[in-house]
């Protein structure tokens, strides 16, 4: 845990984020003799850090900019979804994908839920977003996390398929 927060610290006087800091250390750890027992020691511990970590977040969002700023956040998820959609099916149909698992494809990397609230508090807490623009990103990575689960069902069971193989 030590060796994880020194890396934290690290990149933080380097002028990065601590969790690219902490990341690295996670790689370095999987290399380690001692990886077995570590990953036992600290089996579970997720399990209570990520919903702190997440209510943090939540807890940055100024409420009263989501219904201000209501009409950006459905254009701006608008955007994120077609880009991500395109994106992720034109490489899809570029490994010889058929045009529907293609698009399956990128309706399953639609989502932007995790490291778009992560890359937004760092820039929220480095001060390159306001309070407001952090609100929006995080009601663009909510909602398409809500909405392709759903979109994602639909498509698989179109195509005949319960399941990506």
């Amino acid at each position: 845990m030590a060796f994880m927060l020194f890396f934290g610290y690290a990149a933080e006087i380097i002028g990065l984020s601590a969790i690219v800091g902490a990341f690295l250390a996670g790689i370095i750890l999987n290399r380690s003799r001692h990886y077995e027992a570590l990953e036992e020691k600290t089996y579970g511990l997720e399990l209570i850090f990520m919903p702190i970590f997440f209510i943090s977040l939540g807890m940055l969002v100024d409420v009263n900019a989501l219904g201000v700023f209501f009409v950006p956040i459905l254009v701006i998820t608008a955007i994120a979804m077609v880009t991500k959609i395109i994106g992720c099916g034109a490489a899809a149909l570029g490994a010889k994908l058929s045009f529907n698992e293609s698009l399956i494809v990128g309706v399953g990397m639609m989502p932007r839920a995790e490291v778009a609230l992560i890359i937004a508090a760092i820039g929220l807490s480095k001060g390159m977003l306001s309070a407001a623009e952090y609100s929006v990103i995080s009601a663009m990575a909510l909602l398409t996390a809500f909405i392709a689960p759903p979109l994602l069902v639909r498509l698989l069971e179109k195509s005949g398929k319960d399941k990506i193989s």
